[in-house]
């Protein structure tokens, strides 16, 4: 479900009920996730709250953008709003950092409506009828060059705490200077510790076809709804308008005009220490190397043609409608 066709005046109630009638197939959680990044039994300690908001996506998607406008529009009056940074009040549940016995009553001890996130596919966490799933898109070429730059201002706190204690599986190893090398890899195989017959790509991270896919399965259901990076660059406002109404968060248009102004790329990237993991620290250069250029299409004139090609073959594993959207942010037709 398209945050598009779910508020397509007139439809609504009828795609309620069709979704109704396909409830009877619900994701199931069939696999666990361990790795440098992964622990998915984080999950077993969660406990879930009506209205939990669950931010869902591969990477460098837009992810921290889309949590920073559900904070804007969840506390336009700052004087209400927790003091904590978003990166504090959204942590990422099944980051195996800082461990579960820490991180977990963090979340259980949290006060008003939780907003967290995931980098897992659906079939790796279990799905609740009484939270909402946000799925944030971006093309797969896009997400490879964003990729690449958080890999390569990694710093050695960064490693330290991805191959440091609990480590299940190889270490991540160190980020290669070649891009053509990055890519090679990221586009035809997966990180070793992970399902194999479903992690076939996205090395030494995780699979962004496997992602999306696993969420698309279930995209009828009325509590999962997608969204997509380029969407977001062309009409934030109307984004975000959409968003609000799925979250069923009110807002005046004054407050999500002042949403849309603190969600700017400038002024994300003025604050982005206090967007990015522990205040930026793991990366050369802070949070301002972490919210990098807010740009699509910066493979063009790097790739080769060949190695477009390459991309272009992987997408053919996903449904059509699914690579379309993926690819373009365009919803499927009626």
């Amino acid at each position: 479900r398209t945050l598009s066709k779910l508020l397509r005046p007139g439809n609504s109630a009828h795609e309620m009920a069709d979704a109704k009638k396909k409830e009877a197939k619900l994701p199931t959680r069939t696999t666990e996730y361990h790795s440098h990044h992964f622990d998915s039994t984080f999950w077993d300690d969660f406990k879930p709250r009506d209205g939990d908001i669950i931010v869902c996506t591969a990477y460098k998607s837009g992810t921290t953008w889309t949590q920073a406008c559900i904070y804007h529009m969840l506390y336009p009056d700052k004087s209400k709003a927790p003091t904590q940074s978003v990166h504090e009040l959204s942590p990422w549940i099944d980051l195996r950092v800082p461990p579960k016995n820490v991180k977990m009553p963090e979340i259980e001890e949290q006060k008003g409506r939780r907003f967290l996130k995931t980098h897992l596919p659906l079939n790796a966490i279990p799905y609740y009828k009484n939270v909402k799933y946000v799925y944030v898109a971006r093309a797969g070429l896009d997400m490879f060059m964003s990729l690449f730059n958080h890999y390569k201002n990694a710093n050695e706190i960064w490693y330290g705490l991805l191959n440091g204690p609990g480590l299940v599986g190889d270490k991540i190893p160190q980020c290669p200077e070649d891009i053509h090398e990055a890519y090679a890899d990221w586009v035809s195989k997966g990180w070793p510790s992970l399902p194999k017959d479903i992690e076939t790509q996205g090395y030494p991270f995780w699979s962004v076809l496997q992602s999306i896919k696993s969420y698309w399965d279930f995209k009828d259901l009325p509590n999962i709804a997608f969204i997509h990076y380029a969407n977001m660059l062309k009409d934030l406002k109307g984004e975000l308008k959409k968003l609000a109404k799925y979250l069923e968060i009110e807002i005046s248009d004054k407050d999500l005009e002042n949403a849309v102004a603190h969600c700017g790329f400038e002024s994300m990237k003025k604050d982005g220490d206090k967007m990015a993991p522990l205040g930026g620290v793991i990366f050369k250069g802070g949070g301002k190397t972490f919210i990098n250029k807010g740009t699509n299409g910066r493979w063009k004139g790097v790739l080769s043609e060949k190695e477009i090609e390459a991309w272009q073959k992987r997408l053919k594993e996903l449904p059509d409608d699914c690579a379309k959207f993926m690819e373009t942010g365009e919803y499927p037709a009626n």
